[in-house]
């Protein structure tokens, strides 16, 4: 897969990129573990002097479920629409903020686009914050640490909180 793109190569019909890539050609085999190939499909249009990409990234990954801490692996489809503009050098060296139109829109220096960049960034951008393997994972025993998606523990259910088990022996007149 081509890495590196310059804008006023891209010819008037655009670039098709369907393509399956290794996370460790993206050189992100340290921090995450893919079991699958990534798949890539990107179009990129020349509109003027500036590029815009729409694709749509689909990936499996080995996570740990952030409620039982189990491994499990996710499939993820993270569709995505960037536009890439030049930019004068003073634009890169001052703080700027930026306005609602601006988020999807990189300012690149020169004319060249890199691919691999656009598609590690969606990749984090598309992973969750808070994994979990199932929606009605109970998670572990708040006392014991049971698995509880694998076994019921015998805590005591209505466990209080010692600091407030005083006010258990007060008798309330009604």
């Amino acid at each position: 897969m081509i890495r590196f793109i310059e804008i006023s190569e891209i010819p008037e019909s655009g670039y098709k990129i369907n393509e399956q890539i290794s996370a460790s050609a993206l050189g992100m085999d340290d921090e995450l573990e893919f079991p699958k190939p990534i798949v890539v499909s990107i179009d990129i249009e020349k509109v003027k002097c500036e590029a815009v990409t729409k694709g749509l990234i689909e990936f499996s990954i080995k996570q740990t479920c952030s409620l039982c801490l189990e491994n499990f692996i996710s499939t993820i489809s993270s569709p995505f629409e960037i536009e890439f503009k030049s930019a004068p050098a003073e634009v890169f060296e001052e703080e700027k903020e930026l306005e609602k139109e601006e988020l999807d829109t990189v300012f690149i220096k020169g004319l060249e686009i890199d691919l691999f960049e656009i598609i590690r960034e969606q990749i984090f951008l598309s992973l969750p914050m808070k994994p979990v393997c199932k929606p009605e994972c109970p998670g572990l025993c708040p006392r014991c640490g049971t698995n509880l998606n694998l076994d019921k523990c015998n805590c005591d259910v209505e466990s209080i909180d010692p600091r407030f088990a005083v006010f258990k022996k007060l008798k309330v007149k009604t």
